[in-house]
């Protein structure tokens, strides 16, 4: 029993000595590999110095690549879908990182190396075109923040031009352009309430105000209530006789729209010698006597029916033929 104890704290022993060994070795090569490190990296790199491990593999410099990816996550998903600047651009395409960026240079060195002045700006997800072009760096990109980190939507560089105090939402694009901001192509014909005529010219904010543009009323009156020369008496619906094209230009044509044509005489009076002052309310008789009963020199002798011997080109003008209208013919003396 006691040989059995004294053998298996031999081996305890040996191993323990032989893990100590190793882990001396595994610590005087660590130290080595700082010993031989050719410089500090750089700040942003720099809670990994301490570890070679972290960025390279002994032996193994091919994984360097895979290493550098795994902390930058959104560079291997660029370069996996073929998007952004390490995606697209065909000198990147199955280079190594290293060859590019190459670190241990001390804590402020730059490892990007980016010369604004050459970048071509196509090979990113956001090509410069139009005023874009012209604009610099420092307009869009922020100091101290990553180029990829810039707001790619028209939003966030152009929320101080938002005159609709984002009464519109946050699509500019849908209104404006990249060629000029002033030039604006939205279609209200795309709306409930497309322009046509006069209605063309008028500025956004004489029917918008204040920059509202849910709930605006679409009804003549409420933007013609000033223009109405019948103050309100005719109605509201100015669109039974003006149209947008002029609103001088009535549409409302009598014949066509009562059942009572203006001819003769009758088309050169005024609305009022007919009509009351709430014209679309009356409830007019369309017979002759109605309006001419003073003018009836017969006292009534021969009916309401005035049109069987005047015409509507003059009262005093009578149609009336003794010889056609009636069995007796004026002859001679008689007539």
């Amino acid at each position: 029993m006691r040989h059995w104890l004294y053998l298996t704290g031999l081996t305890v022993t040996g191993l323990a000595i032989m893990y100590l060994s190793i882990s001396s070795q595994q610590s005087r090569a660590a130290d080595v590999e700082t010993l031989i490190m050719p410089g500090e990296v750089v700040t942003s790199h720099a809670d990994l110095e301490a570890e070679c491990s972290n960025c390279h593999k002994a032996f193994q410099r091919s994984e360097q690549t895979n290493l550098c990816q795994d902390c930058h996550e959104d560079i291997q998903a660029d370069v996996r879908s073929k998007s952004g600047f390490h995606g697209l651009s065909g000198d990147v395409s199955g280079a190594e990182c290293a060859a590019c960026h190459t670190d241990h240079k001390g804590r402020g060195a730059d490892i990007v190396e980016l010369v604004e002045d050459e970048f071509d700006h196509d090979l990113t997800d956001f090509a410069l075109l139009f005023k874009h072009n012209d604009a610099e760096c420092a307009d869009c990109h922020v100091p101290d923040e990553k180029y990829r980190d810039a707001a790619a939507d028209c939003i966030g560089c152009h929320k101080e031009d938002d005159d609709h105090g984002g009464e519109l939402g946050e699509a500019c694009g849908d209104c404006h352009n990249e060629e000029s901001w002033q030039d604006v192509t939205f279609d209200h014909s795309q709306t409930d309430y497309p322009l046509v005529g006069k209605h063309e010219l008028v500025a956004c904010k004489d029917c918008h105000i204040d920059n509202v543009f849910e709930g605006i009323v679409d009804d003549c009156f409420s933007c013609h209530a000033e223009d109405d020369s019948h103050n309100g008496l005719s109605g509201e619906d100015c669109g039974n006789c003006h149209s947008p094209s002029a609103w001088d230009d009535t549409s409302f044509d009598h014949q066509r729209d009562t059942d009572f044509a203006l001819d003769g005489g009758h088309a050169e009076l005024a609305c009022g010698e007919c009509h009351s002052e709430e014209p679309f309310s009356d409830e007019l008789d369309a017979g002759c006597v109605s309006c001419h009963e003073e003018d009836d020199d017969h006292d009534g002798h021969f009916g309401p029916d005035c049109g069987n011997c005047h015409a509507a080109v003059e009262w005093e003008s009578g149609t009336f033929d003794h010889d056609l209208n009636t069995e007796y013919t004026l002859k001679g003396a008689h007539r």
